[in-house]
């Protein structure tokens, strides 16, 4: 019996809405199942099944293990993994569009979601995380609350809203809300910025082994020091992806600083690391 629980693990529905019919507007996200399919290995040695698409550009090869119960519990079984979590890729979130779209996108996913841990292949080994319309917190705590009473178990958010990130005022509302309602937070680190001069992780994937990281250390550093978590009460459950990304091992660097540089504490009442429990 595996003991293992993954509570990071993305999904993709084999087929959703047609949005861009249903909204109007550009660069929708849909998977492309027929045409021309990269070699290689896509995960778990897997070839690809499916492309993701953004309008007409590809934007990621995908495995059946994605949308199909049954091989995503091999793949479990082959690593030792007793259940998962599973959540969507960030890219369908939706932020940019206006909020009554976005709600309606999201409504969408979490239903298809949470059909997916429900089906009796899963054999109740799977559970859900929804995602919400964040750029309005109204909205976005409405649907955590329909979400929890069908049955996810948690929700994902982006490390940031445009320019905003999670010490922003309403951003904490969001989350005061997910601990009014014992509704833990995973936060993905997503549309990360290119290091500059130029583009300089443009290659090799590593705006995401290199950005992914960086941002989730940014944002953690800014809920210390942009006074969040003095604002937010224990109760809450929040967990960053990525192991907490580059944050762990720059965390001694940032005590350091709030300790002996006083434009480096910002609006924290503790060192930073006493904010680790």
């Amino acid at each position: 019996q595996h003991r293992v629980v993954d509570v990071h693990a993305h999904f993709l529905p084999k087929t959703w809405p047609d949005f861009a019919k249903r909204f109007g507007g550009d660069n929708w996200p849909w998977l492309r199942h027929t045409g021309d399919k990269p070699a290689g290995t896509y995960g778990y040695g897997r070839s690809c099944n499916a492309m993701l698409m953004v309008g007409d550009t590809e934007f990621r090869p995908v495995t059946a293990a994605c949308w199909d119960v049954r091989e995503r519990l091999r793949d479990l079984d082959s690593m030792g993994v007793g259940r998962q979590i599973i959540s969507q890729t960030p890219l369908l979130f939706q932020w940019h569009r206006d909020a009554v779209t976005a709600a309606a996108v999201a409504r969408d996913f979490n239903d298809l979601a949470a059909e997916m841990v429900q089906d009796p292949a899963a054999q109740g080994r799977l559970a859900s995380l929804c995602q919400v319309p964040l750029q309005d917190v109204d909205m976005a705590c409405s649907e955590v609350s329909r979400a929890k009473k069908t049955g996810h178990v948690g929700v994902q958010i982006g490390n940031h809203l445009g320019d905003r990130d999670l010490d922003d005022d309403e951003l904490v509302a969001f989350l005061q809300h997910c601990a009014e309602e014992d509704f833990p937070v995973l936060v993905h680190p997503w549309e990360m910025s290119p290091m500059g001069p130029g583009n300089r992780t443009g290659d090799f994937m590593m705006g995401w082994t290199v950005g992914m990281p960086m941002e989730t250390h940014l944002s953690i550093t800014r809920m210390i020091l942009g006074g969040a978590f003095d604002r937010l009460p224990e109760s809450l459950r929040i967990c960053f992806a990525h192991g907490g990304g580059a944050f762990p091992a720059l965390l001694g660097r940032l005590d350091n600083a709030w300790r002996e540089r006083s434009i480096a504490r910002g609006k924290a009442l503790r060192p930073p690391k006493e904010y680790m429990g």
